[in-house]
């Protein structure tokens, strides 16, 4: 297993990986680095194993934001997801209520047929009294 070396705060770490992650890891440390410039005012002033701890509470705080980012993202994902259903269980309805609303019509339809076929029957019945 590949090892690297890197220098933090003056310590040299090795640290081991897999070779398919050596880009990746990399870029976190040289982020980490970054990281730990932004408390380069504490150099000198307090311990080294202070400054990375405040290093990485910085970095948990961000993950939480980040978490509750996503949280967010998915809840409104969800809430998306949930009207979508919605708008396609209405159109269904829609749907539906047309195919019931044409039938109504066809049966309206038969009825003023036959009332205008009973009304004929019944003129027809008065005219022959």
């Amino acid at each position: 297993m590949p090892k690297i070396k890197t220098e933090v705060l003056g310590s040299t770490i090795e640290i081991n990986f897999n070779e398919n992650e050596r880009k990746k890891l990399t870029l976190i440390i040289d982020n980490f680095k970054e990281r730990i410039k932004e408390f380069k005012k504490y150099f000198g002033k307090v311990s080294d194993s202070k400054i990375i701890f405040l290093a990485a509470l910085k970095a948990e705080d961000e993950i939480k934001d980040l978490q509750n980012l996503v949280n967010i993202k998915d809840k409104k994902i969800n809430t998306q997801i949930n009207l979508n259903n919605e708008l396609n269980n209405l159109k269904n309805e829609n749907k539906l209520l047309k195919i019931k609303n044409e039938e109504l019509e066809k049966y309206q339809i038969l009825a003023v047929e036959k009332i205008d076929l009973i009304e004929k029957k019944i003129l027809n019945i008065l005219n022959n009294i």
